[in-house]
């Protein structure tokens, strides 16, 4: 009988660890410290409503801690992001971002809903 409680246990533990894993899988950071679930975690984001302007990281203008929020910048690409403003002036559109080595096609498909240049 002690057996069963064991093993009913380590399923029930089993279980709730899997719902967690999915969870964070479905999950990612949006700009103003918010979570979104996505359903996916490959390819451009899903979003079934347009992004705020007010909720944009502005690249011309974000600190590197507001770089972070962006799913995908880690800390040498936020610094990449401002050094690039910094030597070669300020991003005309959001998809000028790509010129920043490490961001291409595919990163800027998952952010371009997530910046603008506030333009």
């Amino acid at each position: 009988m002690n057996g069963k409680r064991t093993l009913a246990a380590i399923i029930a533990a089993a279980a709730v660890f899997c719902i967690a894993v999915a969870v964070i899988f479905v999950t990612r950071l949006v700009p103003g410290g918010t979570y979104e679930v996505t359903g996916e975690r490959s390819g451009a984001a899903a979003s079934s409503t347009p992004v705020p302007e007010e909720m944009k990281v502005n690249i011309n203008t974000a600190s590197k801690a507001e770089l972070l929020r962006l799913d995908g910048i880690g800390e040498s690409l936020a610094e990449a992001i401002i050094e690039s403003r910094e030597t070669e002036g300020p991003f005309e559109s959001p998809e000028d971002i790509m010129r920043v080595k490490g961001i291409g096609e595919g990163k800027y498909a998952f952010i371009r809903e997530y910046i603008t240049t506030g333009e």
